[in-house]
């Protein structure tokens, strides 16, 4: 993975692009790719992010903020180990005032980290481990919100 990296590194750098890393791995280029999506939320929304990592709810805060939108909450579905304190210590660093709330999904008792679910919506197929489950309670708890945004970062890699 390294020497792959490295070569793709090398790439990106000749010619202008981003490179996203696998996992918990970002850099200020990743949280900035994500942040210029934002300024296409429009405001007022309740925006809706699958947490694993917490890097995605970091790049949208950082749109928040820098676009200035404003918002009504964020509903953070985590599908991994709890990211808040990552979460709250960035918002506190780039001085956002953070609305949230935070679903458990990854504690709850049966859900399994795992466990692939398939879930299409719009002609879309939502990542199955990680989009499907947050959208799968988003339609079961919350689909009463008004004006809801649920983010996407993409469907599975197939090779």
């Amino acid at each position: 993975t390294n020497a792959l990296y490295k070569q793709i590194r090398t790439y990106a750098d000749a010619e202008n692009y981003g490179v996203v890393e696998y996992g918990m791995k970002y850099n200020d280029n990743v949280l900035d790719m994500t942040a210029n999506q934002v300024q296409n939320f429009g405001s007022k929304k309740n925006i809706l992010i699958t947490c694993g990592s917490g890097n995605t709810a970091k790049g949208i805060i950082l749109g928040l903020s820098k676009y200035n939108i404003d918002y009504k909450k964020i509903y953070l579905f985590a599908v991994g180990p709890d990211r808040r304190d990552s979460i709250n210590s960035f918002a506190d660093k780039i001085g956002f005032e953070l609305r949230y709330e935070y679903i458990n999904l990854f504690s709850r008792s049966g859900f399994n980290y795992d466990k692939r679910m398939t879930v299409k919506y719009g002609g879309i197929t939502l990542h199955p481990n990680y989009e499907a489950k947050a959208f799968q309670s988003f339609i079961n708890e919350f689909s009463g919100l008004d004006n809801p945004l649920f983010y996407i970062n993409g469907s599975e890699i197939i090779y």
